[in-house]
């Protein structure tokens, strides 16, 4: 098990996860990469509408992340809030971006991904 602490207060746990192990984020990888192609299949424009309901489900629990990461990363709530602002703001800007272009002109691949490193708790990159 992984137990993730408030640094301010490391009594305080703020979620137990099970770790994977090797066999299975190897299935995840090999899945995740299967899935890819479907991806690249549907049309730049829906990719694009797909990754903005994204955008939008993470604006609409803006609050409660910004929330999670001041208390899982010890960050300001201001920093917090605009960190997943910028989550949000990526994902209009794949959308604009995806709807600019015809699959005529060019196939975008658009692969997405959320990591959470300690510098920067929510990202989004294609």
């Amino acid at each position: 098990m992984f137990t993730s602490t408030n640094p301010s207060d490391i009594k305080e746990v703020i979620a137990t996860v099970p770790e994977a192990s090797a066999n299975e984020i190897l299935t995840v990888l090999r899945t995740a990469k299967t899935a890819q192609k479907s991806w690249a299949k549907l049309p730049a424009p829906t990719r694009g509408r797909i990754i903005a309901n994204v955008g939008r489900l993470v604006e609409s629990n803006k609050e409660a992340l910004a929330k999670l990461i001041t208390k899982e990363m010890g960050k300001v709530y201001s920093e917090a809030l605009g960190e997943v602002q910028e989550v949000v703001d990526t994902c209009d800007f794949f959308l604009v971006k995806a709807v600019a272009y015809t699959d005529r002109l060019c196939q975008v691949r658009c692969r997405i991904r959320i990591y959470s490193p300690s510098e920067c708790q929510l990202a989004m990159y294609s």
